[in-house]
């Protein structure tokens, strides 16, 4: 599962404990989606394209804009947040470091 994943499950998880849900269909119309492709995301079928995802955040209360900076919690156990494997690295950075990690 993505950090966005998981991180959109736990935000629904923290609502879910408060009673409180998302309406899929009001989201998809506030942010000019088609519902299946909301339900797409919610679920895990489809990858969420970073400006969907930080605006379905904002809209749903799971993030929020402080001291002009967009801020998200991240759901406990996802520490640290981005892990990549060195042969991930390797290709990222190689224009870098001359096709090295170090």
């Amino acid at each position: 599962m993505s950090l966005a994943q998981n991180i959109w499950h736990a935000a629904n998880q923290a609502r879910a404990s408060l009673n409180v849900t998302v309406n899929l269909s009001a989201l998809a119309r506030k942010i000019r989606l088609r519902v299946p492709t909301i339900w797409g995301y919610h679920h895990g079928k489809v990858a969420w394209p970073a400006d969907t995802w930080l605006a379905a955040m904002l809209l749903t209360g799971a993030a929020e804009l402080r001291d002009d900076a967009l801020v998200i919690k991240l759901p406990d156990g996802i520490r640290p947040a981005f892990l990549f494997a060195q042969e991930t690295l390797r290709k990222l950075m190689a224009h870098e470091t001359g096709d090295r990690v170090s």
